[in-house]
This record gives C-alpha cells, sequence and structure tokens, in this order.
C-alpha cells in the first residue's frame, strides 16, 4: 500500500466540545468519578463520533474521515483494545470494497486491504484487532452459492494493522474447510476471539459462519483456526447467537431455550431465549438464570466481572434488567427506557438511552456498584433530541481471573423417580448385557425408549441440576467417568456442539436394564 497516499486523506476534525456543555435532562447527575474506562458512540447518519469518559473529562467529538473517492460513511466500526485505533468496511464511489486502518490520535489512515473484485459483504467484530492492536481479522462475503463466480464464497483474512500485508487467509473452499463437511454456503465468517501468532504462541481464530443477508439463528457452527498450522476444527460455544466473553478468564455466557422450561412471547421476529448459561474457566458449561415466562436478552459481564447483567422482556415492554452475582443472587438494575444492550465496567455498567426516538434526548449513562451492593448512576454525555446514536466500543474488562465461578440454578426439571428409600441405594436387575464398553475419548450413541431424554446433568449423582436433554440417536464423545452416584454409573459426556455434562450409562426398564449409553462409531 502507498502510505504517502493516505497521508494525504483529510483527517479526523476536532468538533470542540460543545457536547459536553449541553444541559443536564432527567436529574441525573453528570459524571464526577468512575473507573478507568472510555467508550466509543456513533451516529452513521452524520459520521459523527465522540468518545465519552466517566471521570468529568470532557468528552471528545470528533467527524469519520472519508477516503477520497468514498462519499458513503460505514454502518459499524471495529476499535483497538485501546480504543485508539479503529478499522472500517468502505466502499468508494466505483463500488471498490476496502478495509481500512485508521489511528485517531495520529490523524493517519495506516493499514489497507483492497479487495480485488466486487463484494457483497464485510464483516467487522468486536475483537477484530490482535490484543495488542497491530493485526486485523475481518470477513469478507464474495458471492452467494448460485453466482458463476470462480472466487471462494467468502474469505476470513489477518492483515498487518500498519502495512496492510495480509498474513494469514483462510477460504470457504480451501481443503482444511470442506473437510468439515458442513455447509458454509452463503455465510460470512465473524470473528469472536484473536489470538495473534507470535513465537510464544501458535495464534488462533475463534469465528462462525453466519448467514449472510439473513435476520440470523439461535446458533452457528463453532470454528477454530490454528494460525500456526492452518487447522480448521469445529470445536466450543463460539457459535452461540447471543454471547459475552470476559477475555481474562475466557468465560462466557449465552442464551439458549430450553422447551422444558417456561417460555416468553415475542410480538416480532426472535427466539425464545429463557435460560443464561455460563462456561468456566475449566469448560464445564450449565444454567443460571432462568425468569419463567419472559423472554432473556443480550447477557453481559459488568462490574469487571464480579456480576452479568440480562434483560428480561414481556409485551408491551419496556424490557427490565436484572444483575447476578457470582453466588447467584439477582438485583434489579436501574436501566432507563427501550434500552436492549449494556456493556460492562470496572466498577459496573453504561449504556445508551435514546438513540434516535423523538423527543428523547439521547445520552449515555454510568451506573456503579459502591461498597454496600447500591448503585449511583451519572450521565457521561447527551447529545441533540431525535439524533440517531450507537454505543459501538467500550474498554474490555480486565478482572475476573480470582472470582470463583458463578453459582448454578437450582435443578431444572423433575428427577428421575428416585427409589422408595433415600437412604438405600436402588437395587437394580443385575443387566443382562456385557459391559457397557464405553472408552475415554471415544464415541456413543444416546439410547432411550417411547421418546424419553436423556437428562445431562452438572455433575454425577441426581442431586445435580439438569443442564439439558438429549433424545435417542444423539452422538457424544465421552470426557470422563465412569463415577458411582446415587445409585447409577455416570459419564461426563460432551456433545458434538460442545456442550457437556454427566449422563448415567443405563437405567432400569420393566424387569431388565437399559443401556442408554451405548459404544459407537461416530
Amino acid at each position: 500500500m502507498n502510505l504517502s497516499r493516505w497521508r494525504r486523506v483529510v483527517p479526523l476534525l476536532l468538533l470542540g466540545l460543545a457536547a459536553a456543555l449541553l444541559p443536564v435532562t432527567g436529574g441525573v447527575e453528570r459524571a464526577a468519578g468512575g473507573g478507568p474506562w472510555s467508550a466509543w458512540i456513533y451516529n452513521d447518519a452524520t459520521g459523527a463520533l465522540v468518545r465519552v469518559f466517566p471521570d468529568g473529562v470532557a468528552p471528545e467529538s470528533y467527524l469519520f474521515p472519508l477516503p477520497t473517492g468514498v462519499s458513503s460513511l460505514p454502518y459499524s466500526l471495529a476499535f483497538s483494545r485501546t480504543g485508539d485505533r479503529f478499522a472500517a468496511c468502505l466502499t468508494d464511489d466505483a463500488g471498490v470494497t476496502s478495509v481500512r486502518v485508521y489511528d485517531i490520535y495520529d490523524a493517519l489512515y495506516r493499514g489497507a486491504y483492497v479487495a480485488s473484485g466486487r463484494v457483497e459483504g464485510c464483516w467487522l467484530e468486536r475483537y477484530a484487532f490482535s490484543e495488542d492492536g497491530s493485526q486485523l481479522a475481518f470477513g469478507l462475503f464474495n458471492h452467494y452459492p448460485f453466482d458463476a463466480d470462480p472466487r471462494p464464497g467468502w474469505e476470513l483474512i489477518v492483515m498487518d494493522a500498519q502495512t496492510g500485508a495480509v498474513l494469514h487467509r483462510l477460504a470457504a473452499d480451501d481443503p482444511v474447510v470442506t473437510a468439515l463437511g458442513i455447509d458454509v454456503g452463503g455465510t460470512i465468517p465473524a470473528v469472536v476471539t484473536f489470538e495473534m501468532q507470535t513465537p510464544a504462541t501458535p495464534g488462533r481464530i475463534a469465528f462462525r459462519p453466519v448467514l449472510y443477508g439473513m435476520e440470523g439463528m439461535p446458533e452457528y457452527h463453532s470454528l477454530i483456526w490454528q494460525l500456526d498450522d492452518g487447522s480448521v476444527r469445529v470445536e466450543g460455544l463460539h457459535g452461540k447467537g447471543v454471547l459475552d466473553l470476559l477475555l481474562p478468564t475466557g468465560e462466557m455466557l449465552y442464551l439458549d431455550e430450553f422447551d422444558h422450561l417456561p417460555k416468553g412471547v415475542l410480538e416480532g421476529p426472535g427466539f425464545l431465549y429463557n435460560v443464561v448459561l455460563y462456561a468456566n474457566p475449566s469448560g464445564d458449561h450449565y444454567p443460571v438464570y432462568h425468569a419463567g415466562a419472559v423472554v432473556l436478552g443480550s447477557p453481559a459481564f459488568i462490574d469487571d466481572g464480579r456480576r452479568f447483567a440480562v434483560m428480561t422482556y414481556a409485551p408491551p415492554g419496556p424490557p427490565d434488567w436484572f444483575a447476578l452475582d457470582r453466588n447467584g443472587t439477582s438485583t434489579p438494575l436501574p436501566v432507563e427506557g427501550e434500552t436492549y444492550r449494556v456493556w460492562g465496567t470496572p466498577d459496573g455498567y453504561v449504556y445508551l438511552v435514546g438513540g434516535g426516538v423523538e423527543p428523547a434526548v439521547p445520552a449515555v449513562r454510568y451506573a456503579r456498584f459502591m461498597p454496600d451492593g447500591s448503585l449511583e448512576t451519572f450521565e457521561a454525555w447527551s447529545g441533540v433530541p431525535g439524533e440517531y446514536w450507537r454505543l459501538v466500543w467500550v474498554s474490555p474488562l480486565t478482572g475476573g481471573e480470582d472470582l470463583p465461578p458463578f453459582a448454578p440454578m437450582p435443578m431444572l426439571g423433575e428427577p428421575p423417580a428416585l427409589p422408595p428409600t433415600a437412604t438405600a441405594a436402588p437395587a437394580f436387575p443385575t443387566p443382562t448385557t456385557t459391559p457397557t464398553g464405553l472408552t475415554i475419548g471415544g464415541y456413543a450413541a444416546v439410547n432411550t425408549t417411547a421418546g424419553d431424554m436423556l437428562r445431562v446433568r452438572s455433575g454425577p449423582g441426581l442431586e445435580h441440576g439438569v443442564l439439558f436433554l438429549l433424545p435417542s440417536r444423539t452422538i457424544v464423545i465421552v470426557r470422563e467417568g465412569p463415577v458411582s452416584g446415587s445409585g447409577y454409573t455416570w459419564w461426563r459426556v460432551e456433545t458434538l456442539d460442545g456442550r457437556t455434562g454427566w449422563a448415567v450409562d443405563g437405567v432400569p426398564e420393566g424387569d431388565g436394564w437399559l443401556p442408554t449409553l451405548i459404544p459407537s462409531a461416530g
């Protein structure tokens, strides 16, 4: 790339600090203190960008720097972990797509990738930058499966953020992708996490192939691309449709729909999520929150990982918000109006209210937890009524490493029928079959009768909560066992989509014994 050309591009224009002088509304105190975080808000209709701070520092206001020959503003931006540089997908007036990195405080465009042909879509995610901001990972959607185009349907590219040099490239038609045996046609790769390759680390990208131009799905495949050897595998939970990460620990929150629990009602398109699940640093994942017949949305780690927030919705709205601490204690959160996402800060959370609904005044609200557990709410920024703003970046959380895992929910659903006495193990008939033959690392198939489902629990015993149910013929991987508990023999199994838990290998059936896990070739 010719850097001298891009140094002549119109830089970010400082608009002044007028936003900081707007009157405070709603009786909310202007921010006067808080933790070491900042946030970027963006108005994609005007190109205005504002960096907001919690400690009384005046916001910084800018205009998006359109390169020469580009007239259209981008919809989404990806920021580095420090918030000092961003990447944008741009299409120039001739229809050429490029991905460009801009250093905000140097007012310079840096690396750029310019596509060689028509591109239908470009995708930048929250953690598109490497931790140090020196590399950028992004997805390109070249064409639909029915198009007569020799190029791969999609590409996942890692480029040097300073020079634009392509460091790694993965395509939909690469043998390592086609060998997975999954349909990736019509999708675009969305990066979930990015660990760059260094002499000390092999490097890897977790991504999900998202159907392009669709309203979305509750879950996609979770793919891991190893940058050192170029291999790709299906693994993990990164394909969940609603997912939040606590990067220092690798913990995750995501939503799911459990049919055996009450569900809410939607007034439009969407999914009837009714359970928040949590994945701890050890890789175990289990339900941590259910609120009855409501729809859940947007779980997010807040308060530096000490809590998480989750939205609940029941018609006609507006949504309600709750926080859960790591002991499982739930408390209401003061979140105003039609707010559908909050972002965590080191001591609380931040959100945008009134982003474009007349006559509401758009404002960035910040709430922090006090030592006694109460909350104080401040206003960090306010704008002009009717303007449309989006909160696009908040400083990543840095805590969580010394915290215990979140407490699991109480037992879900009805357990299997217990023996007549709770103190004595049930007297099961002697199995007439040979030993199970299950092996660690091997495959097993679920075996039930009459439409029954196999309960998978958080531990090897009936006292542990049910995590999920598996229908007959489901293939699982045996990870651990056998372990005796509650008169049964238990094995820790993992589904092919990454869920784990403990299941029994057999139950009484009439006068005989039904093996519920049988060896399988996969």
